[in-house]
């Protein structure tokens, strides 16, 4: 994001209701570095056996195929598998997210991010949170899909960590955030011959969700016309309700005329006064008060932001 384009988008974020605006967070996370690419294929290769899903899945598969099994018995077992599947994918996918074996750094890999696990008001607040776990070489360990967990690849002493530090303050804070991954800063250090350290700051900017009432002026339905989006319905939603009780109404692009919604094809009226939560951009969620039924309106992810 240039400068121009990061001040149009201040410019504009300014201009929204408040509860529609994004609200600033900041990530912090280090990943190491090695000589040598990831084998992501050798990986992949060993996840199921490290995990014991590959054995977990035949003996499932054994199981069902007893024929003296009774309906209630292969339901359950069912169910287990594919649980037992999904998780399969997760880790699957999981590593190809992973990103390209490409250098860093001249010479040096990425092998694995290890996230702080908190958000920051600031990329100075996110910063001194860095300083203060090097400081103390108090790093989060090191997990690697079902290893256990590792600590740190390198131990540095006191001196070095002052060292360290000196070279970490040195380097600026962007003004304002750079690429997709919007950094507000990165640094990478070869700590030993075959460690070296990568450290970034990432603005993780969300909206988050509130709650007005329908026809107002920060009503989310409003922000989600003109993308395409999903529309589902629960008939009698209760506390036991559950993500397969939805109906899929419609999908297709949203309007707003008035009261009247439209996604796609299918055309509802939605009354004005009525209680609605929401994430701007992204989602709308309402009961009608004559009916009782619930709806859910959610933008395609590509169309979401």
């Amino acid at each position: 994001m240039n400068e121009n384009t990061a001040n149009t988008h201040k410019s504009a974020e300014a201009d929204l209701p408040l509860e529609w605006r994004e609200t600033p967070f900041f990530d912090t996370s280090i990943f190491w570095m090695a000589r040598q690419p990831l084998d992501v294929g050798a990986l992949r290769g060993n996840l199921l056996d490290r995990s014991g899903l590959e054995q977990e899945r035949t003996e499932l598969k054994e199981a069902l195929s007893d024929p003296e099994l009774d309906a209630e018995e292969r339901a359950e077992l069912q169910e287990m598998l594919e649980e037992l599947e999904l998780e399969a994918t997760e880790e699957s996918e999981a590593l190809e997210a992973l990103p390209p074996q490409r250098e860093i750094i001249p010479g040096w890999y990425f092998q694995v991010r290890v996230t702080f696990g908190q958000f920051l008001p600031t990329p100075e607040a996110a910063r001194q949170l860095i300083r203060d776990r090097i400081r103390g070489w108090n790093l989060p360990p090191i997990i690697l899909f079902h290893d256990t967990p590792r600590e740190a690849p390198v131990w540095l002493t006191k001196s070095e960590r002052r060292k360290l530090l000196a070279e970490f303050d040195a380097v600026p804070l962007l003004e304002q955030p750079e690429g997709e991954e919007r950094a507000f800063l990165r640094f990478y250090k070869p700590l030993s011959e075959s460690a070296a350290l990568g450290v970034e700051i990432m603005d993780v900017a969300h909206r988050s969700e509130f709650v007005t009432v329908t026809g107002a002026p920060n009503d989310p339905l409003k922000t989600l016309v003109g993308r395409r989006g999903t529309l589902s319905m629960l008939e009698n939603p209760n506390e036991d309700s559950q993500s397969d009780d939805w109906e899929t109404l419609s999908a297709g692009v949203v309007s707003l005329e008035g009261s009247t919604l439209r996604v796609g094809t299918l055309q509802l009226e939605v009354m004005p006064g009525q209680e609605i939560n929401g994430v701007a951009f992204d989602s709308a969620y309402w009961t009608e008060a004559s009916t009782g039924k619930a709806f859910d309106l959610n933008l395609d992810p590509k169309e979401a932001g």
